[in-house]
């Protein structure tokens, strides 16, 4: 990676920043599609992602006796997870501006401006006004590109199934836990062949399989590049908490630089405990809407049923009657006994209730696994601290350019 290719989100920078970047590479890929092979179905969740965090670790910190500023998280590369892992399917490498993948991301992140844009203009609060408007034109092509990234992934995944069959055991699949369905089996369902075999016996429909995939890819990979972004920032900011998750790596691991197992991930109790925290203090989805089904009193004021009300998580998460100190990242919060008695709705990042995150345990499985393997290997230093961060108005929250220099550790 070139570090003169590197483009920040937003705001112009001197270094090379922790947020979204765009290389020659990462511009490239998933120009198309192709169907994974029963061999790397074999793969698990696991295995795929430490080998792409190793490979970007190893590829941007050129000399381990100097610090690096390093452009980790890449949206294209969470997306390539999610691909793999939950869809069966696998993004090419072909090097283009124009793959299917660079415009699919892209339309994504133009989709959130133009929300926001929408959100906070009253006008077009009216669909009838909007409807005219320059946004709604780019919204509707936005849409089409994202809808068209989709629907050819489904359609790829049905080719490749009629072709070779479904080769996994649903008896092994409908009664077990999680685990069960992403480790334990023998062949692992990527989820789309769960929805095209539900679709075969009459469950579901294309629009309904539509609507999972895009909610699965979308809400999956721009929230996790996010969280891991804001983690690597609360970790390099506290020297002991890092110590105390190299504690736990070093018992799990020792010196082996070997895969984790997902019996590894449940002993990483600690970086889950930061984890935790830091969805608690920059949850990458900050608020939610939703519409009230009965009347209900907040504050002293009266809400009838029917009115659309927004919940902005991020506020309440730094509420002081919730959570005390609640400014300061502190992941003992979330320690078991620490975490006895709190309100079940006082922390939210996955939302709650009937339409919470349905990929609530992929994502914390994917940040375990990216966080423990680049802690595994180096230590962080911070460059921009919590109260240089500057937030970008969007969907999923985001920040101008976040600095965090990375060390070999010395075992």
């Amino acid at each position: 990676m070139n570090a003169s290719a590197v483009e920040p989100l937003s705001g112009k920078s001197d270094g090379i920043a922790t947020q979204e970047i765009v290389d020659e590479k990462s511009r490239s890929e998933g120009a198309s599609s192709a169907t994974i092979t029963d061999a790397d179905q074999d793969k698990s969740v696991i295995d795929v992602q430490q080998i792409h965090v190793l490979d970007d670790v190893d590829t941007v910190v050129p000399n381990i006796a100097d610090p690096a500023t390093w452009p980790l998280i890449r949206n294209s590369k969470i997306i390539d997870h999610i691909i793999k892992t939950a869809m069966g399917t696998k993004l090419s490498d072909e090097t283009s501006t124009s793959s299917a993948a660079f415009a699919y991301k892209k339309a994504l992140h133009d989709l959130g401006i133009r929300f926001t844009e929408r959100l906070s203009n009253v006008y077009y609060h009216f669909n009838f006004i909007f409807s005219f408007s320059k946004i709604a034109k780019e919204q509707k092509k936005n849409l089409d590109i994202v809808h068209s990234f989709t629907k050819s992934i489904i359609s790829k995944r049905k080719q490749y199934i009629e072709k070779y069959g479904s080769n996994f055991n649903e008896d092994n699949v409908g009664d077990n836990d999680d685990d069960d369905v992403y480790f334990k089996s023998k062949k692992k369902p990527a989820m789309l062949d769960l929805l095209l075999s539900a679709q075969n016996k009459g469950l579901i429909d294309n629009d309904g399989i539509q609507e999972e995939v895009d909610t699965f890819v979308f809400e999956g990979h721009d929230t996790t590049a996010a969280a891991l972004l804001f983690s690597l920032l609360c970790l390099a900011n506290d020297k002991e908490i890092q110590t105390r998750i190299f504690t736990e790596l070093d018992e799990i691991f020792g010196d082996s630089t070997r895969p984790p197992t997902m019996n590894d991930l449940s002993k990483m109790h600690y970086l889950d405990c930061c984890i935790l925290e830091t969805l608690r203090l920059y949850p990458p989805v900050h608020f939610i809407g939703r519409k009230l089904g009965e009347s209900v009193t907040l504050s002293n004021y009266y809400v009838e049923k029917g009115t659309n009300v927004l919940i902005f998580i991020i506020d309440m998460h730094r509420r002081e009657d919730l959570f005390k100190d609640a400014l300061k990242y502190n992941p003992d919060r979330f320690l078991p006994e620490n975490s006895a008695g709190r309100h079940p709705f006082a922390f939210i990042p996955f939302s709650a209730g009937l339409r919470n995150c349905i990929g609530q345990k992929f994502g914390m499985m994917e940040m375990k696994t990216c966080l423990s393997a680049i802690l595994r290997r180096y230590r962080l230093e911070p460059v921009t601290r919590h109260e240089d961060v500057k937030f970008i108005p969007d969907l999923v929250l985001r920040a101008k350019p976040i600095y965090v220099k990375f060390f070999k550790r010395d075992k």
